[in-house]
């Protein structure tokens, strides 16, 4: 009987926790204001690694696209694990979301996400992704790929690049959220465990405190950065599968959830038009370019928010090159001021130059270098967690010479 008043009083405590951490709010910025492109460009917001049961996923394609537009994204790419088969997939408007194909291949001891900027090509085998890979990564910086070769989740176990970084290598997952998953279970099981008994009272709280910046992979991306210019993606690494049990999967988080906490934000000079071949050019040439920036979006709605430098009466985007003969000087503007103490950073070659508390600044470039730039934020969570910085926007790197 003791046993069973203190299991029932353990019970009626934790479900009114759980009710008070259904009702927090850790949202950087007010929601209740509508969100609003930035002055000259407009953000989109899409997904660049998925799989559908086709490959590691748990559910077809269709059903996939159908999770990613209740996730209000612009665009997604399906991004099947050694997809050999003569099968069509299909790229297209799916309604107002635009669907793109890729595909991600095995390659020596890690994966390699292909980004084809002709939608025709197919891959009969493994033996060939072997060699048509050989012969791109071996290319140098300056023989630009028409395709977007990048490097998915780099320290994700059993996965890991050895040696050098080839030029062919032109982009770098520097958030896979699958790593970071994988990394919050292997560093503390206990915290994890706890973020899943309370995601059913707030899935995206419980998906937040497991979150944290990925070092590493923004070590490694600094490093390539300063041998030749790579693209930083998100990769939310969906596949709504936690583990299985015979044919049934715990869809752990959901592909919607997924899509909704993170993604890659496009920034275009001009807005998409529904003319397919047109926007699918659009997108994958920004991606290449790394006109975007990388955002959690389970701590605020970024769009507004913008990095560009300014040069001669000329604006330039993440990803852009600018000579420092023409006196740029950066321009970062958040969207609304966050709720939460924040910090605007500025990278110089991969080191913290300055960082800024206001949200719009703007600063005189004076040395030749890689600048990119992060902006954090510090949200009290509820106990036992209490205040904790938290990463939420990273843009592609500006190269001045």
């Amino acid at each position: 009987m003791k046993k069973f008043f203190i299991f029932s009083a353990f019970l009626i405590s934790f479900l009114i926790y759980g009710l008070f951490v259904s009702q927090y709010n850790f949202l950087a910025v007010d929601t209740s204001l509508s969100s609003q492109n930035p002055e000259g460009y407009y953000d989109y917001r899409g997904v660049t690694h998925s799989h559908s049961d086709l490959s590691t996923g748990s559910r077809n394609q269709d059903e996939i696209n159908h999770e990613a537009q209740k996730a209000n994204l612009d665009f997604l790419i399906h991004t099947e694990l050694n997809y050999f088969s003569q099968r069509t997939r299909t790229e297209g408007y799916f309604n107002k979301l635009l669907v793109l194909q890729a595909d991600e291949f095995s390659y020596l001891d890690s994966h390699i996400i292909v980004y084809p900027a002709d939608s025709k090509h197919h891959f009969s085998g493994l033996g060939e992704t072997q060699v048509f890979l050989a012969d791109v990564l071996s290319k140098k910086s300056s023989e630009k790929n028409s395709d977007l070769i990048a490097l998915a989740h780099p320290f994700k176990d059993g996965s890991t690049w050895s040696g050098e970084y080839p030029e062919g290598l032109n982009g770098v997952e520097v958030l896979n959220l699958k790593s970071i998953w994988q990394n919050a279970w292997r560093e503390s099981k206990l915290s994890f465990l706890w973020s899943i008994l309370i995601y059913p009272f707030n899935s995206r709280l419980a998906l937040l405190r497991i979150y944290d910046a990925p070092e590493r992979e923004l070590q490694l991306w600094d490093k390539i950065n300063s041998r030749f210019q790579s693209v930083g993606l998100l990769g939310n690494d969906a596949t709504a599968r936690l583990s299985s049990i015979g044919k049934n999967f715990f869809r752990f988080p959901s592909y919607q959830e997924s899509f909704s906490i993170a993604s890659n934000h496009v920034l275009l000079g001009s807005e998409l038009t529904g003319d397919f071949e047109s926007d699918r050019n659009k997108i994958l040439h920004a991606l290449n370019n790394g006109n975007f920036y990388l955002c959690m979006d389970l701590l605020g709605d970024p769009k507004g928010f913008i990095a560009e430098i300014k040069a001669n009466a000329n604006s330039y985007l993440p990803g852009s090159t600018i000579r420092l003969k023409e006196q740029p000087w950066l321009y970062v503007k958040l969207p609304k001021t966050p709720r939460f103490p924040f910090e605007v950073q500025v990278f110089q070659n991969g080191k913290l130059m300055k960082t800024f508390n206001e949200p719009s600044i703007t600063m005189e470039l004076t040395e030749k270098g890689s600048y990119r730039i992060a902006v954090r934020v510090i949200p009290t969570l509820p106990l036992p967690d209490g205040k904790r910085w938290f990463s939420w926007i990273f843009t592609n790197p500006f190269t001045v010479e």
